[in-house]
């Protein structure tokens, strides 16, 4: 990763922005910064394809008109610009502003701020939610089909919003669709210690059955991350576990359980000339049982 992502010129277009000020809810903590900062470090979106001319010769060429797509309007809840900074500097990105802490407050006032200043070449942050009162860019229910007009977008970022939405292979399908071929997908979703947060707390096996070839997407990264840990501190989960994708964090003495989110990294595949199967009309089922349990049981009644 280039340390020259965060300059001058960075720091005064996000000081000449000046975005209206909304109720905004759901949005990018410590952990929600750490893990979209990984997902592009490690992953992209792809901006960068070979000239389609027919003498394929030209070289290739790099997009400028990258679009994304947050679901629900995201906030920056990020305290101080020491621990903002901090994380920059993980990655590598070296502002380059003598008052960091006036940068710091005006890049945090909202996710389209902070995105469309770091140089992941979007041309447009947008947003989609049920309601408008947080003045989402697009107003649709994810707990329904989208609209066949619906744009698609090179990455999708979920910063605590699906656990909200009951109706989940809609909106999971929904995220599919959403996202171009080799776009990228970002949850930072509850895995556990969030009862009563939303509708639902997401386990491992969620991810790793909804995100597979089948479906038209690859799962590229997952993680058990307690609120407010640095990567250092995730526990990856392998995808390729055995039976079930079970683990539990251990409190220390005295202490209660944190809060613990699920971040997953995921892309989606180019076409195929056959169809992806789709989570509505052919939905997972959990590993243990169709690869293992149910496996035996149909070799125990074949032998007798």
């Amino acid at each position: 990763m280039s340390s020259t992502w965060l300059s001058s010129s960075f720091f005064f277009l996000a000081l000449s922005l000046n975005l209206s000020s909304v109720f905004v809810s759901a949005g990018i903590d410590i952990s929600g910064l750490h893990a979209l900062l990984l997902a592009h470090q490690n992953h992209g979106p792809q901006q960068c394809v070979p000239d389609q001319s027919p003498d394929d010769s030209s070289p290739s060429s790099c997009r400028d008109d990258l679009r994304m797509l947050t679901l629900g309007r995201q906030g920056v809840f990020l305290t101080d610009s020491d621990s903002f900074l901090s994380i920059l500097n993980t990655y590598n990105l070296s502002p380059v502003q003598s008052d960091a802490t006036k940068a710091f407050t005006t890049l945090t006032s909202s996710a389209e701020t902070l995105i469309l200043n770091l140089p992941f070449r979007y041309s447009t942050v947008d947003s989609m939610d049920a309601s408008s009162y947080e003045k989402a860019t697009f107003i649709h229910d994810m707990n329904l089909p989208l609209p066949p007009s619906t744009p698609q977008f090179d990455f999708v970022f979920d910063g605590g919003f699906t656990e909200h939405v009951y109706h989940v292979p809609q909106v999971y399908q929904n995220i599919i669709n959403l996202l171009n071929p080799g776009g990228l997908f970002l949850s930072v979703t509850v895995n556990n210690n969030f009862s009563g947060h939303g509708f639902y707390q997401f386990s491992p096996e969620f991810f790793t059955r909804t995100f597979v070839p089948k479906y038209g997407m690859e799962l590229l990264e997952l993680y058990l991350a307690e609120v407010g840990d640095a990567p250092d501190k995730w526990e990856r989960i392998d995808k390729d576990y055995k039976y079930r994708a079970e683990f539990r964090f251990k409190a220390k003495p005295g202490e209660e359980p944190k809060q613990t989110y699920i971040i997953a990294i995921a892309r989606k595949l180019p076409l195929e000339v056959k169809p992806f199967a789709s989570l509505m009309t052919n939905s997972p089922q959990q590993r243990s049982y169709e690869e293992e349990d149910w496996v035996v049981e149909r070799q125990h009644l074949i032998l007798v």
